[in-house]
C-alpha cells in the first residue's frame, strides 16, 4: 500500500522538473512544489497597500507563475487523494484505486 502513490509521485515530480521553475530559474524540485503551493493559496496578489502599478506587476508575475504550475496542478492534487486514501479508513483495508 506504501508504493501505490509512487505512479503519482513520479508524474508530478517530472512535470515539476521540466517546468520553467526548475530549467529556467535553476532552483530544485522541493523548492519549486513550494512556490506552486503559495501561488496557489495566494490568489489575490493586489491585497493589502501600494500603488496600482504595484499591484499590476504583482498580478503579472503571479499569473505568469500560475501558467507555468498549471499543468502540474492536476497531477499535485491526484499525488495527494491518494495520500489522503491511504489513511482514510474507508480505503485503507482494501487499498487505493489504481490510476
Amino acid at each position: 500500500m506504501s508504493k501505490s502513490c509512487r505512479p503519482q509521485l513520479d508524474r508530478l515530480i517530472a512535470c515539476v522538473g521540466a517546468s520553467p521553475c526548475c530549467t529556467r530559474d535553476k532552483q530544485d524540485i522541493k523548492t519549486c512544489l513550494k512556490l506552486m503551493s503559495a501561488s496557489a493559496s495566494h490568489n489575490d496578489p493586489a491585497e493589502g497597500s501600494g500603488s496600482a502599478s504595484m499591484a499590476a506587476s504583482a498580478t503579472q508575475q503571479q499569473q505568469q507563475q500560475l501558467k507555468e504550475f498549471e499543468k502540474c496542478t492536476n497531477l499535485r492534487i491526484a499525488y495527494f487523494n491518494c495520500k489522503r486514501g491511504q489513511v482514510d479508513m474507508r480505503t485503507r483495508i482494501r487499498g487505493n484505486r489504481q490510476a
